[in-house]
């Protein structure tokens, strides 16, 4: 994996949220925070209710022309995980 990617990934997966079909979810980075409990405490930091909490995996891809982050297997070789939390604002 090229640094560049990793920076990449470790800034956009610093605590962010999106709200999709009525649902806010938040993501960061699990590099920065391995375990479940740090990383609700850093979103909960950020003013946010964890309601759920799930370890996924990504990998940046090229879409219609952009970089994006996608969902991949925790097997592929480029995979770097993330935490995705459902959360309400406190």
């Amino acid at each position: 994996m090229r640094m560049e990617t990793l920076l990449y990934f470790l800034r956009y997966f610093e605590p962010h949220c999106e709200e999709r079909e009525g649902v806010r979810r938040c993501y960061l980075s699990a590099l920065d925070y391995p375990e479940a409990e740090d990383a609700a405490q850093a979103l909960e930091e950020h003013g946010m209710a964890v309601t759920s909490l799930e370890r996924r995996f990504v990998r940046l891809d090229v879409v219609d022309g952009d970089r994006r982050w996608v969902s991949c297997a925790a097997t592929a070789s480029d995979a770097l995980p993330i935490w995705e939390a459902r959360c309400s604002s406190t």
